[in-house]
Formats: C-alpha cells, sequence, structure tokens
C-alpha cells in the first residue's frame, strides 16, 4: 500500500493540524501560499512560525515539506530529520520519516534504526492496496535489453525488499512489489530525480500516464509506461508488468532476487539454491509447487492457505509489511482481534488507514507452515481479497514461474 508529499496530502493533514487560535498568522499565510504552489515563500513563513512557537511539530513539518517542494533538497532532509529528533511520537515525525526513507534512507536508519528490521512494531511502509496502482501492461519496446539472466541484489528495510535501480539514467531505490501490477512514482520522486512532472489530464484512475527508461539489474525497458500519482511518502515500485518475462527466485538467506528469461513458447527451468528444479510446469509431482492463479482485474496471484485451519484465498503481495485483511475477512477464518492488539496506521497508495495488529497461531501456503505471523486488521479494507504480505514470506525462498503458474519453494 504501497503513497504523498504533495497538495492533496497537504488538505488532509489540515484535518490533524488544525489552525487553532494561538497559532501566528505567519503559518496560515505560509499555509496559503504553499496552496499556491509558492514553496519558497511559504518556507520563509514556516520558518517564522517556528521561531514564534518553537514547540509546534506541525509548522516544522510543512517548513520541511515547502523546502522539499521548492526543490531544496538539502534543507528538507534536515528538517524532516529535526522533526524524527525532536518530536519523534507525533505525527508530524511519521510523515517525516516516509519521506525520508525516499530522500536519505542512511539519515532514516541513524534516526530510527528501529524501522529498519524485519520485525519492526508497527508498519513503517505499505502494508497493502498497491494492487490498484499503476499500469496494468508493460509493453516492448525494441530498444529493451533483455539479458538471460540478472541478478538484483536487495535489502530489508522496514520488511521490505529495497533494489537499486534508474530512471532515464537517475539512481533511486525501489520496492520489488508483487503486489502492483505497474511501476509507480509520485511527483516528489520525479522532482528528487530532477525530472520533470507530467501534464495533462489524469486518467479514470486518478494517475497521470508517463513513459521512462527504466534499468533494474542487467534489464533494460524504455518507454515503459508508469503511473505518476500525485504524490508518495513512500519509495516508487516496480510492479509484475516490468519482470513479467522472466522466472523470479527470491533468496531471503542471500538478500538476492535472480531472474532467468523465459523461452519463449515453453516454461523455463531455474535452478534453486538447493539445486532443484525451480521452472518445471509438472506442479502435480512437486509437492514444493503451490499453484496460483491471476485476479481478472489486478492481474494479481492469488493462492489458497488455511489460518488455524480454515481455508482461503490471498493475494501475494511483497509489497506489504504484514498478512492483511478486513474485520469479515479475519472472521470468514476465525479469527477474533483481541483487546491487546496494536493500534497501527498504514500508509498506502489508497491514502492513510489505520487497524489493528496482532499474531495468530498458524499460517500454511503449500508446504510452508508458520506460526505467529503477524496480521493487520484494517478499518474500512476494500480489497477483495488479505493480502499474503512479508510477516508471511520474509525469510522464505522462492520461484515465481508464470508460465506454469506456480511458486516454488526452495528446500533448506
Amino acid at each position: 500500500m504501497h503513497q504523498k508529499l504533495t497538495v492533496p496530502l497537504l488538505l488532509a493533514f489540515l484535518s490533524w493540524a488544525a489552525i487553532g487560535p494561538a497559532r501566528a498568522d505567519s503559518f496560515a499565510d505560509g499555509s496559503k501560499l504553499f496552496k499556491a504552489k509558492k514553496y519558497a515563500a511559504a518556507a520563509k513563513c514556516f520558518e517564522t512560525s517556528i521561531k514564534q512557537n518553537p514547540g509546534n511539530d506541525n509548522a516544522y513539518y510543512y517548513h520541511a515539506l515547502a523546502l522539499h517542494y521548492a526543490k531544496d533538497m538539502k534543507g528538507a532532509i534536515s528538517e524532516y530529520g529535526r522533526i524524527v529528533s525532536s518530536f519523534p511520537s507525533s505525527q508530524a515525525a511519521d510523515l517525516s520519516r516516509r519521506a525520508l526513507m525516499v530522500l536519505d534512507p542512511t539519515l532514516l536508519r541513524k534516526l530510527s534504526p528501529e524501522l529498519f528490521t524485519a520485525a519492526a512494531p508497527s508498519a513503517a511502509r505499505s502494508s497493502g492496496s498497491s494492487m490498484v496502482s499503476g499500469s496494468r501492461y508493460g509493453s516492448s519496446s525494441s530498444d529493451d535489453h533483455y539479458p538471460a539472466e540478472a541478478k538484483l541484489n536487495f535489502t530489508k528495510e522496514v520488511g521490505l525488499m529495497f533494489v537499486e535501480a534508474q530512471f532515464n539514467n537517475r539512481p533511486m531505490k525501489v520496492t520489488f512489489d508483487t503486489g502492483s501490477q505497474g511501476t509507480t512514482l509520485g511527483k516528489n520522486h520525479l522532482q528528487s530525480l530532477g525530472l520533470p512532472e507530467p501534464t495533462g489530464p489524469r486518467n479514470s484512475l486518478g494517475y497521470w500516464d508517463m513513459r521512462l527508461n527504466i534499468k533494474l539489474g542487467g534489464i533494460e525497458r524504455n518507454n515503459f509506461p508508469c503511473a505518476i500519482k500525485e504524490s508518495m511518502l513512500d519509495s516508487p515500485s516496480i510492479g509484475q508488468s516490468f519482470f513479467k518475462d522472466f522466472v523470479y527466485t527470491v533468496d531471503n538467506n542471500a538478500q538476492t532476487i535472480r531472474l532467468v528469461k523465459k523461452a519463449a513458447g515453453s516454461s523455463s527451468s531455474v535452478a534453486s539454491s538447493s539445486g532443484s528444479s525451480s521452472g518445471s510446469s509438472r506442479s502435480s509431482v512437486d509437492n514444493n509447487a503451490v499453484p496460483f492463479s491471476r485476479d481478472e482485474n489486478y492481474e494479481l496471484m492469488i493462492v489458497s492457505v488455511s489460518v488455524d485451519g480454515r481455508p482461503g484465498r490471498m493475494y501475494v503481495d511483497t509489497g506489504a509489511t504484514s498478512v492483511c485483511m478486513s474485520a469479515a475477512q479475519a472472521r470468514n477464518f476465525g479469527l477474533t482481534v483481541p483487546e491487546d492488539a496494536v493500534d497501527t496506521v498504514i500508509n498506502g497508495t489508497t491514502g492513510r488507514m489505520t487497524g489493528k495488529k496482532f499474531s495468530i497461531r498458524t499460517m500454511k501456503l503449500g508446504p510452508v507452515e508458520k506460526r505467529n505471523v503477524d496480521v493487520v486488521v484494517v478499518d474500512n479494507y476494500t480489497i477483495p481479497l488479505p493480502l499474503l504480505g512479508q510477516s508471511f514470506l520474509g525469510d522464505a525462498n522462492y520461484s515465481v514461474d508464470d508460465q506454469a503458474k506456480v511458486i516454488r519453494f526452495n528446500r533448506r
């Protein structure tokens, strides 16, 4: 859920940071200038507001946001860092951490090292609904470069897989996201990359269509369709349309993703880390193979799971930190939210959501059975199926073969 540093975020943020009588006029003036996209002038007003009221974390955040949009990245990073250090428990700090995840992950790691573990206590990244963002199909270009095999190194940050990509030869970290069909960026990412923003009207889904040249490992996709959101707090995500022509193997031990080009008209074969075949289509005789189908609307992988012995279906989403579901979906699995469940805030492509996080006894997917898996029951969850996220997949080694429609879990 896998989003947002622009005017819509500002408007939503105003509901939390309502301007009260104790706030000086410079804050209101800065807000007006920001809405008018006069970011440099807005930053000066918010700076004055900070001097007038040094304890107002709202003013600090607006100051950072205005610097960000005035393309003063050094000043914005410094201010976001100051917010995290000075107001660590505030919503302004939560939003600033998400900005630093894009702009300066190294600084964020120093300020909030707890976010960079697979078992972070709260969802600092997306946890679902990335499925609805992104262009659904990636058309090929005659200038595309497809190596027979590519290897990506990834880092684990807040439980998600981050890889290095280039957009028009400009580097940026992105999430490897099976929960998104397309490749998605925010306008704020384009600004950070020094690329022009899209012009013209948005499409029917509320984002802009834009073509970019993308490099990921040895794979080059030119004039590749991307979805541009008004803003995103999270890093850009590269979804299934980019790597649909490859069988890919995720090794969480070595923190690598191996992509092998599919042979035209036949099922690919990929050797797993244990030496077993990972690409054969003979899933009926492979006890480690889990069949999947594709959602008709979102083209996402659907698998059959069991939760505490009760069967059901879920979307496979490597861009979700946890297993996520609605209250009704939880009831279908016989789950009841315990009284000691942890309040959790999730910022996704569809906006800010709240939920309750707790652990379930067992979850099983094919040959893989895990205990004490984190689940988030999300308020106002509208996704048709639950998301099978990194709280289940984060330490597994597996290959995905789209031609054979199977996920093969490697023996360890």
